[in-house]
């Protein structure tokens, strides 16, 4: 019978650096998990037993799928420093969505022949696939000739977790009827290893491929973030542009309306000033056209007044000759009629002086009427 005891514990970080497991998908039902066992450790081995390998076989197909290299035994205890990792398929009901289960046995042996089988352990992996922390297993071998051996070891399945697992068995005699056997065993043995790589390459291929997927969808991923925060960037200018017009658009419309307000209050007080200023010089043009009326009716008595002032002067200039013409003939008459003279030639000088004040007049009109001439 079986003795198993789980120890529950923290993922150690610095150990777990490779504890990740990649989960796989297809097209049945089922995950494909990866496991990871390490720290494996086997106690009691009898003597004899120099060199020991743990190998990894599906209990369904019988075939090995995984391999440790051979590990010297000292004092009874032989321990393994490589893990082993391998990708295995988990079957689910289809009704049920319940794992199947995973039977996977854990052999240790010499490697060399059957007869070099310590004993081994089997295991449903299925039990451990939803586990989160590691566990310490401790089984007994089976297939065991004498005295129980211990084995230990950690495995990690599905997420970044460590489960530790060990095992115990007792010991066997190693012996070999004939070389020819042996050499078959080891030759199957050495194409079931072959195998065993081969599948584990393709695994690591899968998960090469999967991981390169991967990838190119952070790649992507990270580009479309990229490319929609620069969206959101210019979603967010063209809104704060968007609320700039608004705001530029309310102010020129208030200032249209203030500045079309001021300008209708202007036109009237131009209108009013317009129409003030238009009746203003009409009733100007009015007196002026009045005073130029009155000028008129005034010129035209001073010219007649400057033609009977001419007559008057042609008749006083005829009547001066004619008495020039009477002094000469009267000479001997002229010094009783001295007198006489002396008052014509008053009279002459002041017809004369009175024809310079006519023509001082004529020259006063004249401004007069170019001064008006001017303001119309």
């Amino acid at each position: 019978m079986k003795k198993l005891n789980i120890e529950q514990r923290e993922e150690n970080k610095e150990k777990g650096g490779d504890v990740q497991v990649y989960r796989h998908r297809s097209n049945s039902f089922g995950e494909k998990h990866k496991f990871k066992f390490s720290n494996l450790q086997a106690f009691k081995v009898p003597r004899g037993w120099d060199k020991l390998l743990v190998s990894i076989v599906s209990v369904e197909t019988g075939k090995t799928i995984a391999k440790s290299s051979k590990t010297v035994v000292h004092g009874g205890t032989c321990q393994w420093t490589d893990s082993i990792s391998e990708s295995i398929w988990v079957s689910q009901g289809v009704t049920s969505k319940e794992l199947e289960e995973c039977l996977y046995k854990i052999v240790v042996s010499m490697g060399s022949s059957r007869s070099g089988l310590l004993g081994d352990v089997v295991l449903n992996l299925s039990d451990y696939v939803h586990s989160r922390d590691s566990a310490l297993l401790s089984l007994p071998l089976e297939r065991v000739a004498s005295s129980s051996t211990n084995l230990a070891g950690t495995g990690y399945p599905d997420v970044p977790v460590n489960r530790d697992r060990s095992f115990s068995a007792s010991d066997s005699h190693h012996s070999s009827d004939s070389d020819l056997p042996a050499a078959e065993e080891t030759i199957d043995e050495l194409r079931d290893e072959v195998k065993m790589w081969g599948r584990h390459s393709q695994n690591l291929n899968l998960d090469l491929e999967i991981l390169k997927e991967n990838s190119l969808k952070s790649k992507h991923q990270a580009n479309h973030d990229v490319e929609l925060f620069a969206a959101f960037s210019k979603r967010d200018s063209f809104k704060q542009e968007l609320e700039q017009l608004k705001l530029s658009l309310e102010e020129s419309m208030t200032k249209q309306t203030v500045n079309g307000s001021a300008k209708i209050e202007e036109i009237i007080r131009l209108k009013e000033e317009l129409g003030d200023e238009l009746k203003f010089l009409r009733e100007s043009n009015a007196n002026l056209s009045l005073q130029l009326k009155k000028t008129q009716e005034s010129n035209i008595e001073l010219i007649a007044i400057l033609q009977e002032l001419e007559e008057t002067v042609e008749k006083q200039g005829m009547e001066i000759t004619n008495l020039s013409e009477q002094a000469q003939a009267n000479d001997s008459v002229s010094r009783s009629n001295g007198r006489l003279l002396l008052d014509l030639e008053a009279e002459w000088a002041s017809k004369l002086s009175m024809k310079e004040e006519i023509k001082k007049l004529e020259e006063k009109l004249s401004v007069v009427l170019q001064t008006q001439v001017l303001k119309y």
